[in-house]
């Protein structure tokens, strides 16, 4: 097994770790002893297991000499307003440059050497610049490593027609550690589980379309209040985003931060496709193909099939001078992966199982008619009225072409439950609630309002004195901060006993202890509260509901968990903060 060997004797057993202190079999025995006691292993098995050595050799330094030349895309902003500062570092990348590729040249440079740049539309007050340098790698690598020791500079291109008069200036940063521990690094992945599923939920956007297969270490960062405020700025994102790779406010993590990327200097890509023989038996092909001037010595490949969610062939072999290997199935192929490993560099390359393109389907229509209609754009009478042209479609033919017989009905069968199970399995997630019972419905948010730990934000319209204490009092931390966004149209028929009916509400609040209770009446447009809908926020987490909550359930509505909470929150916060009132405030204004 790789990374495994046995030890000569249970005396002299120690993992062995590069700049890493060894820790004694001793150790190991204690380990194994408590396991043991947990999962009742034979003790002769523990014996195997106790003279098992791990090494970790993580001493990189041969990696970084298969480079010639290396990329740094540095993405630094300025207060506009605060000129003397330092730059700070929004995002760099050092992307080392394989010998397929053509030397590297740095970003021009404007009149008064200063790199291309643009002034943000949003919140932050930032002036956002990027430059791309081309460097040596050993410069590279030196200058990245200085970055974790925390000397942060704008690097100094290698030719010197390239430099500019801010080169070598010192950049200001948040602190940074290594991920993971240099001079190791690590393959990227696309989410969590060993066969990656279909959202991303942490991949390595900086990684360009021209690095790939390739490993990467990163600094990563902690978070600046001035960094945060470039996310919320959508012209720097924008603008940024065809230059490092990827929009930065959709990747928060990566503010101040630092990558590196180290393309695989002897693998250009692995390819699977699959062939048949004269009597269509199905092989899969797996091509792992080299960099120009290099070869596939010293590769492992292992393959692996799924079949209706299990694993049916797994499969390892030493790449082959050709560097194709195939591997036969005991049927159709369904779906397939795979993972490519170096003795010294790891795991270099990987794919989830991925079904072949099959079957196609093709609906082909034809345009029979045009139809103009007219509407208006509201109810006024002097709305004006918008002419549309709507182009009628015919269905022709809907036809399914395939290479392979129809599946079997056990198969069809066993997707269709599979894609019931994913979509119940989302509506679960998302608190999804039919709702048709009054007491139901009550007991629910009571219980979500009960387990808030930080904030709950109301916003309904129609949400009344009564309600305020019929709901909230089943908060069960007394340091929860209580808001409620309500509008004017609660206050009627008698304004003055509904503030009243509020104010008493809020009181029983203060003689439990809770002090933090908020309720402030939105401004209406056109005579009609700003909010239409109704939202309960709990510590980030906001839940719509059809109904308002002192009608909910009367009438039968859905409540559902968003999956994006983040813009709802920020804009109910700003009803709440600028287009609403106080309700003492508004009290004292009515007399």
């Amino acid at each position: 097994m790789p990374g495994l060997a046995r030890g000569p004797s249970e005396d002299n057993l120690e993992c062995q770790c590069h700049r890493t202190v060894g820790c004694s079999s001793h150790v190991i025995s204690a380990i194994i002893g408590k396991i043991s006691a947990i999962i009742g292993k034979p003790t002769k098995f523990i014996s195997v297991c106790e003279r098992l050595v791990i090494h970790m050799t993580i001493d990189q330094t041969t990696t970084f000499s298969c480079y010639d030349w290396a990329i740094i895309r540095l993405a630094t902003a300025l207060p506009v307003a605060g000129q003397s500062n330092p730059p700070l570092l929004v995002f760099a990348s050092v992307e080392f440059v394989h010998l397929d590729r053509p030397q590297p040249d740095s970003t021009p440079l404007g009149d008064r050497g200063i790199p291309p740049h643009t002034r943000g539309d949003g919140p932050s007050g930032m002036r956002v610049y990027f430059r791309r340098i081309a460097l040596t790698a050993p410069d590279a690598l030196r200058w990245y490593r200085d970055v974790a020791k925390g000397t942060l500079t704008v690097a100094i291109p290698t030719d010197p027609q390239e430099r500019g008069c801010h080169d070598g200036e010192p950049l200001r940063g948040p602190a940074v550690i290594d991920e993971p521990p240099w001079p190791r690094l690590a393959f990227p992945i696309v989410d969590s589980s060993f066969f990656a599923g279909s959202e991303p939920s942490y991949p390595a956007p900086f990684l360009g379309p021209g690095a790939t297969p390739a490993r990467i270490h990163r600094l990563m960062a902690v978070a600046d209040p001035d960094l945060e405020s470039i996310s919320r700025d959508p012209m720097a994102c924008k603008w940024l985003a065809p230059r490092i790779h990827f929009r930065i406010d959709n990747y928060p993590e990566l503010l101040g931060a630092v990558a590196l990327v180290a393309p695989d200097p002897q693998v250009a890509g692995v390819k699977q496709s699959f062939m048949r023989d004269s009597s269509r038996r199905e092989r899969l092909v797996t091509f792992v193909q080299a960099r120009s001037k290099q070869n596939v010595r010293g590769l492992d490949l292992t393959v692996f099939e799924e079949r209706f969610g299990a694993i049916s062939t797994f499969s390892r072999a030493v790449v082959p001078v050709d560097g194709i290997v195939i591997t036969e199935p005991l049927a159709e192929i369904r779906a397939s992966g795979f993972m490519l490993g170096h003795s010294d560099r790891g795991l270099i390359d990987f794919q989830p199982p991925t079904p072949f393109l099959r079957t196609i389907g093709l609906t082909m229509e034809t345009s029979t008619r045009s139809v103009k209609l007219q509407t208006r754009d509201s109810r006024k009478k002097d709305a004006a009225i918008e002419e549309h042209e709507l182009r009628e479609m015919t269905e022709l033919s809907d036809s399914l072409m395939s290479d392979s017989d129809r599946p079997l009905l056990a198969h069809e069968r066993f997707w269709k439950a599979a894609a019931m199970r994913l979509t119940t399995n989302q509506g679960r997630k998302a608190d999804q609630r039919w709702i048709n019972d009054p007491s139901e419905a009550r007991v629910f948010l009571r219980g979500l309002i009960g387990n808030a730990r930080k904030e709950v934000l109301v916003a309904d319209s129609f949400f009344t004195g009564e309600d305020l204490a019929a709901y909230l009092h089943f908060v069960r931390r007394l340091t929860v901060d209580l808001k409620v966004l309500t509008s004017r149209a609660t206050l009627t028929p008698d304004p003055g006993a509904a503030i009243q009916e509020i104010r008493a509400s809020i009181e029983s609040f203060h003689q439990r202890g809770i002090q933090n209770v908020h309720v402030r009446l939105m401004h209406n447009k056109e005579g009609r509260p700003i909010l239409h809908d109704r939202f309960l926020c709990i510590d980030g987490a906001v839940w719509f509901l059809g109904n308002s909550l002192s009608a909910i359930g009367q009438r039968e509505s859905l409540i559902i968990k968003l999956p994006d909470p983040a813009p709802v929150i920020e804009r109910l916060n700003r009803i709440f903060e600028t287009e609403s009132d106080d309700l003492s405030s508004f009290a004292v204004a009515q007399g």
